[in-house]
């Protein structure tokens, strides 16, 4: 332990005693925020029909699903010829589906209100996080910060990505305060939420061995050996729940427990070289055909990530150097489609970005920076009305 606190500032910083911000007061600034912002996007919504009009591309899916379940075999009419919706994790779809039946609402605005509560829980788990591994922080900052980034606007639809913030920001919470049970149960909700979720997988394993070893070399008697043996298993057998129980029912419904991976050939995606992925498509230089798909514009996208992952590290921060690097290259693994999305949807990416953002000295720049991406947030969100498909 005394290793891993001296090569993460993460780590050694939560084992730190510090001065938080009260509970009560980073609520409020979280709903204050997140409603603020709802009220901005139904307003805009207006010009373009309705507040439906925030649903786009995916989150078809997610409805669907939400509505009528898992398909049984691949679809055969459309454009889903041959796809099925098996590559849809099912954390967010049953959360989506409890709200709906709960209050009685369609099945969009649900999955709407399930994306809005996980962006005040995601706000108010992370800025804690921020405060324990960063020391103080202005949480106005940080949630203005996050609601005016670009893409921050999948937040407030049909999507899993204020699904997957929230828990993966507290499964890493958790872990920092060294809550083996409790950082367990909330990477299984993590691993159930989204395919990504499985690079939380790794830091369980190697903590508890660590645990294991060191619970042998005190050569304690048998009944402590026997509590400690079950401390070190117990959590990596709960850790991947999430996802077991998800391909134990792929395989009842289809016979395929791998069903999730599979069905995305008919995406076009396979497994192969990130490397060699984002290489074609620096190649392929065709930003001019924006607002089409561009291929480049993925490709920079996917950049951007490793770059972030590339300054957590230099920033002694190896652990989510790990996952902000690995969640760019799992999904660049197989395509480039959606690459923005995916990075901006991973919580250590936003607060690699928020810890360049502190850089600048000026508060004055600061604001400045917040208020340039939420003017292209708005130019984006206006794309993403229209449909355009490079902000699948």
């Amino acid at each position: 332990m005394l290793v891993s606190l001296a090569v993460d500032r993460s780590l050694a910083a939560a084992r730190a005693a510090s001065r938080l911000t009260s509970l009560r007061r980073l609520m409020a600034i979280a709903a204050i925020a997140t409603l603020a912002r709802l009220v901005i996007y139904i307003a805009y919504a207006q010009l373009y029909g309705s507040f439906d009009a925030i649903c786009q591309w995916d989150c078809h899916w997610y409805v669907d699903t939400i509505d009528a379940g898992y398909d049984a075999a691949p679809r055969g009419v459309g454009h889903a010829i041959a796809k099925a919706n098996w590559a849809f994790f099912p954390s967010y779809i049953l959360a989506s589906r409890a709200v709906t039946a709960i209050l009685g609402v369609s099945v969009l605005h649900g999955a709407v209100i399930v994306s809005v509560l996980a962006t005040f829980g995601f706000l108010l788990v992370s800025a804690r996080y921020l405060e324990l591994t960063r020391g103080a922080i202005d949480p106005w900052l940080w949630a203005i910060f996050v609601l005016a980034f670009p893409n921050s606007f999948y937040l407030s639809s049909g999507y899993t990505e204020s699904l997957y913030l929230l828990v993966a920001t507290a499964s890493l919470y958790a872990f920092m305060r060294e809550r083996t049970y409790q950082t367990a149960g909330l990477v299984a909700l993590t691993t159930a939420t989204r395919a990504v979720g499985v690079t939380f997988l790794p830091l369980v394993i190697l903590e508890r061995l660590g645990f294991a070893l060191r619970a042998w070399r005190r050569r304690s008697g048998s009944s402590a050996l026997i509590n400690d043996l079950a401390d070190s298993l117990l959590p990596i057998v709960i850790a991947p729940l999430g996802l077991v129980a998800f391909m134990a029912y792929l395989y009842h419904l289809t016979g395929d427990a791998l069903a999730f991976s599979h069905v995305q050939a008919s995406w076009g995606r396979g497994m192969g070289d990130p490397f060699h992925q984002l290489f074609r498509g620096l190649a392929k230089l065709d930003l001019s055909k924006l607002p089409e798909q561009s291929r480049t514009l993925n490709a920079l996208g996917a950049i951007v990530g490793l770059g972030a992952a590339g300054y957590l590290l230099a920033r002694r921060r190896p652990i989510e150097a790990w996952l902000c690097a690995s969640s760019v290259l799992i999904p660049l693994s197989t395509e480039l489609d959606s690459l923005p999305r995916y990075v901006a949807g991973t919580p250590v990416f936003l607060f690699a970005m928020f810890d360049l953002l502190g850089e600048c000295r000026s508060i004055w720049l600061r604001w400045l920076i917040i208020a340039a991406c939420a003017a292209l947030q708005l130019f984006l969100l206006r794309y993403w009305f229209l449909d355009a498909p490079f902000l699948t």
